[in-house]
């Protein structure tokens, strides 16, 4: 008789036993499922499930961390795009990222927990998949005004202990200079990612500022929505100063913009 295919196998059982290699913070500046991608990330890449394993099940996982079904759709959501998982219909997501494969140096990404959420979320997913796609683990910490002063403990602390390999620091956190000093005397190397030309000095450790041009990457995005043949959008004023240039942008190209 011919035999049956095999079926993905499971590592753990999803009713007992169920014990993550992580937690969830909610006191952080990271959403519930950015945290949960992240923490099933790294223990995919460390080893804890191979090629072809199935991850506990979405109740098994939001039951041991507390969080909701879906915040835990959401982070697998996200693995599967990035090609670790694959979610096949009644049977669970199946890791397929190849046996042996490591991640080969840790990338920090250190930002501003008050600026905007959106903007943070994309910026922070294009740069994860640019570095994990060239085999490098990334982190992000998002630092409340209270922990920027270089003053005591905190998550910067905590991964910088983890010996990252460079730091990638946005130049518009609250006291910058308290920050850099603090990955300064962790002797981690840093660049700066800075919205506007900078005129800082900055001393050991440092590799260089990047500009983000974001009246450029309005141009491109008045020329997508023109492409795309948008007819309205709608703005949320947030309050900076590029949110006219947008809507000047899109109304250049024939897209109604209304400002909430």
């Amino acid at each position: 008789m011919p035999s049956k295919p095999s079926r993905p196998r499971s590592r753990r059982s999803p009713s007992k036993g169920l014990c993550l290699p992580f937690g969830i913070d909610r006191t952080s500046g990271k959403t519930l499922s950015l945290q949960l991608a992240e923490g099933l990330r790294n223990a995919i890449f460390a080893g804890e499930w191979n090629s072809g394993d199935v991850l506990p099940s979405r109740a098994a996982i939001a039951g041991e961390l507390g969080i909701g079904d879906n915040t835990v759709r959401a982070a697998i959501g996200r693995l599967a795009a990035e090609g670790l998982l694959r979610p096949r219909p009644r049977i669970g997501a199946v890791v397929v990222r190849k046996k042996g494969g490591r991640l080969s140096g840790r990338v920090l990404h250190i930002s501003d927990a008050g600026m905007g959420a959106y903007y943070l979320s994309l910026f922070a997913s294009e740069l994860r998949n640019a570095i994990n796609s060239a085999g490098l683990h990334y982190s992000q910490v998002s630092i409340p005004k209270a922990r920027q002063n270089g003053k005591g403990g905190g998550w910067l602390a905590d991964e910088l202990a983890l010996k990252p390999d460079i730091c990638i620091v946005e130049a518009n956190i609250d006291s910058l200079p308290g920050t850099i000093r603090r990955i300064e005397r962790s002797g981690t190397p840093y660049v700066v990612v800075s919205v506007a030309p900078m005129a800082e000095k900055f001393g050991r450790g440092f590799l260089g500022a990047v500009f983000h041009d974001q009246r450029a990457a309005l141009d491109a995005f008045a020329k997508d929505c023109a492409d795309a043949k948008v007819c309205s959008v709608c703005q949320f004023n947030f309050g900076v100063d590029w949110n006219f240039d947008a809507k000047t942008r899109l109304q250049r190209v024939g897209v109604n913009v209304e400002t909430v």
